[in-house]
């Protein structure tokens, strides 16, 4: 592990395959939720730079081990680099229930035979998808909890498009991504409150050098 070079190219990368890990141009931050499978909002606490310093990682194990075993690898590494204490809570906090809008679902039944979703900036394509396993994708978008509430138990071929954070949708301009699944897909994801398990960090330090 060291620090990314100042002044470089802002490349982000981060892979593990084939009993390598790579992680370039990364926050501490980022490197904990990758480690330990978390989203961004399950992350609170910690000093201020550890979501502005950036650092580099490189890992090697045999070539069978898979990617999960590899970032779990890094779990000790965090521990012993920057010196960090954490602890695990449960918090109340605002989720989102996905539930059928008032006109109904906009979407076809799916007669296909496997499941397949492509992603692009702002537009999804998804075919045989069950609404459980659509909650869980539309979590990562928002930032939070998605729960299914739909009651619906057959699986669906869609494509939406919407506005992304950075400005970009499969059609321009585009509907925010609330918007995008009531119009299009007969959705909504309603706020509620729910229990979140988060990484609260106590404790960690820079290290001083390379």
């Amino acid at each position: 592990m060291k620090y990314h070079p100042p002044n470089t190219e802002p490349v982000h990368s981060l892979s593990a395959q084939n009993g390598r890990l790579t992680a370039i141009n990364q926050t501490l931050r980022d490197l904990i939720r990758s480690a330990y499978s978390l989203r961004d909002d399950q992350v609170v606490g910690g000093p201020k730079w550890i979501s502005d310093v950036r650092y580099d990682v490189v890992a090697k194990a045999s070539d069978n081990v898979n990617a999960r075993d590899l970032w779990l690898m890094v779990q000790p590494l965090l521990v012993e680099q920057f010196k960090l204490t954490y602890h695990r809570e449960s918090r109340n906090r605002t989720i989102y229930w996905l539930v059928v809008g008032k006109k109904g679902p906009k979407m076809k039944q799916s007669t296909a035979s496997v499941n397949g979703m492509r992603m692009g900036k702002g537009v999804m394509t998804c075919t045989k998808m069950p609404m459980s396993l659509f909650a869980r994708v539309l979590t990562g978008y928002v930032q939070t909890e998605v729960v299914d509430k739909t009651g619906l138990t057959a699986d669906f071929d869609f494509t939406f498009e919407w506005m992304s954070d950075d400005g970009k949708s499969g059609t321009e301009p585009g509907p925010s991504l609330f918007t995008a699944l009531n119009e299009q897909l007969g959705l909504q994801l309603k706020s509620a409150k729910g229990t979140i398990q988060l990484f609260v960090i106590d404790s960690a330090e820079r290290p001083s050098a390379n």
